[in-house]
C-alpha cells in the first residue's frame, strides 16, 4: 500500500492486527448508526407519540444497561470465561439486524431495543479496549487506538450526510413518520452488524501476533507491562478516573447545547446548523490520522492535560459570542486537539493496570463516562431552566480545564 513518506499516518495499517482493523470496521459502521439515531431519533419520537416525554426514559434505559454491560464484562470474563459474552452480542447483532422493524411501533418495543443497544455497547467497548492493549505492542497500540477514535469520530460525525443521503434519494426528501422510521430501522442494523463483526474478534485466532509468534508476543507485553509499572505512578488509573469524572460531567452538560446555542444566537437554520457540525466533526475527526505522530513527539499526560485545558477555555470563550467564522475556527481547533488526545486515557490506564484486570478497568472506565455524561444532561436541564446557557458553557469549562490540571500535576 501507498504510504506517504516522512509522515507516521495510522492507517499504515499493516502494522494493526487483524483483530482490531475487525472491530474498528466494527466501530465504524455501529458509530454511523449512532449517529443516525442521534439526529433523528429525537424527530421519530415527536411523530409517533407527538411530544419526547419517553425521551429520559429512554435515556437512561439506555445507559443503565450500558452498566449493567459493563458490569457483565468483567464478572463474565474473570469467572465464566468470554464464550458466553460471545453469544450474547451475537444474539443481540442478529436481533437489531433482522427484528428491530418489528418494535419501532410501541413504547415498549422502543424501550427493548435502547436496552439491547445499551447493552452491547457497554459489552463492546471496553472489551475492545482491553482487546487492543493485548494484541499490540507499545508501538501499534498507539496506532490502534488512535485507529479506533479516528473510527468513532468519523462515523458519528459522517452519519448526517448519510442520512441526509438517503432521505434525498430513496424517500424523496420526505421527513413523514415512515421515512423517519426506515431510518431508524437502518440505523439499528448497523449497529447489528457492529455487533456481528466484534464476534469474529472473539471467535477466532486471527492475529499474526497470536497465531505465528504468542510466546515471543506475550513475553515482549510482559516486558512492556514491568517497564510501563516502573514509569507510571500506581495511583495513575485513580488520577485518570477523576479527570474522567470531571471532563465526562463537562461533556454531558455542554456539548449537546451547541446546536441550541448557535440556534439563539446567530440566527441560522437547523439544516445550516447540521452542516456546520458535520464539517467541523468530519475534519476533526480526519486529523486523527496524523495523532502518533503528536503521541510520539510529546508526553501523553501533557498532551491530554493540553486537551482537556484548551476544551474547557474554548467553552469559556463561547460566552463572548464569537462571530461564525470564529466559532468554526474555535470549535474545529477544540474538537482537533480533543480527537488527537482522545485516545491517551485508554492507553494510560490500560498501561497502569495487570492485564488480566484490563477488562475490569476498561468497564469501570466506560461506566464511568456513560453515568457521568446522564448527570451531566440531567443537571444541564435544571441549568438552563434556572439560568442560561452561558452559565452551562461555564461550569462545563470550568470542570474541563479542572481535570487538565489534575492529569498535568498528578501523573509524571
Amino acid at each position: 500500500m501507498m504510504v506517504i513518506k516522512n509522515i507516521d499516518l495510522i492507517f499504515d495499517v499493516n502494522k494493526i492486527p487483524i483483530s482490531v482493523k475487525i472491530g474498528v470496521l466494527g466501530e465504524l459502521i455501529g458509530r454511523i448508526g449512532m449517529g443516525m439515531m442521534g439526529l433523528f431519533f429525537i424527530f421519530y419520537l415527536l411523530e409517533l407519540f407527538g411530544s419526547l416525554i419517553y425521551l429520559p426514559l429512554f435515556l437512561t434505559i439506555f445507559i443503565m444497561m450500558s452498566i449493567v454491560g459493563g458490569t457483565l464484562t468483567g464478572f463474565l470474563t474473570n469467572k465464566l470465561g468470554k464464550d458466553i459474552l460471545v453469544t450474547i452480542i451475537l444474539l443481540s447483532g442478529l436481533f437489531l439486524l433482522f427484528f428491530s422493524s418489528i418494535f419501532l411501533e410501541s413504547f415498549y418495543g422502543i424501550l427493548l431495543l435502547e436496552s439491547i443497544i445499551g447493552l452491547l455497547l457497554g459489552i463492546i467497548n471496553p472489551t475492545f479496549t482491553a482487546h487492543i492493549s493485548k494484541v499490540t505492542n507499545e508501538k501499534s497500540q498507539d496506532k490502534s487506538f488512535s485507529f479506533y477514535r479516528g473510527a468513532n469520530i468519523l462515523g458519528q460525525n459522517s452519519a448526517g450526510f448519510l442520512a441526509g443521503l438517503i432521505l434525498i434519494v430513496l424517500f424523496n426528501n420526505d421527513s413523514s413518520i415512515n421515512s423517519l422510521r426506515s431510518l431508524m430501522i437502518i440505523a439499528y442494523a448497523l449497529i447489528g452488524i457492529q455487533a456481528i463483526l466484534f464476534t469474529l474478534i472473539k471467535t477466532k485466532n486471527q492475529d499474526k501476533l497470536t497465531q505465528n509468534n504468542k510466546r515471543s508476543s506475550e513475553n515482549n507485553r510482559n516486558k512492556l507491562h514491568t517497564n510501563t509499572h516502573k514509569k507510571i505512578n500506581p495511583k495513575t488509573k485513580w488520577i485518570l478516573i477523576l479527570s474522567l469524572i470531571l471532563t465526562s460531567f463537562g461533556i454531558g452538560t455542554s456539548y449537546s447545547y451547541i446546536p441550541l446555542f448557535i440556534s439563539s444566537n446567530y440566527l441560522v437554520s437547523l439544516s445550516f446548523i447540521g452542516i456546520f457540525l458535520s464539517i467541523v466533526g468530519v475534519i476533526a475527526g480526519s486529523t486523527i490520522i496524523f495523532g502518533n505522530k503528536l503521541l510520539g513527539k510529546f508526553k501523553k499526560q501533557s498532551l491530554l492535560a493540553f486537551s482537556e485545558v484548551f476544551f474547557g477555555l474554548s467553552g469559556l470563550l463561547l460566552i463572548f459570542f464569537p462571530p461564525l467564522a470564529l466559532l468554526f475556527l474555535l470549535l474545529l481547533s477544540r474538537d482537533i486537539i480533543s480527537a488527537l488526545a482522545s485516545p491517551i486515557v485508554k492507553i494510560l490506564l490500560m498501561n497502569s493496570v495487570h492485564e488480566e484486570k484490563r477488562e475490569i478497568w476498561s468497564s469501570i472506565e466506560w461506566m464511568v463516562t456513560v453515568t457521568i455524561e446522564l448527570i451531566g444532561s440531567i443537571i444541564a436541564v435544571f441549568i438552563l431552566e434556572s439560568y442560561s446557557i452561558l452559565f452551562l458553557f461555564m461550569i462545563s469549562g470550568i470542570a474541563f480545564i479542572i481535570g487538565g490540571i489534575i492529569v498535568y500535576s498528578g501523573i509524571k
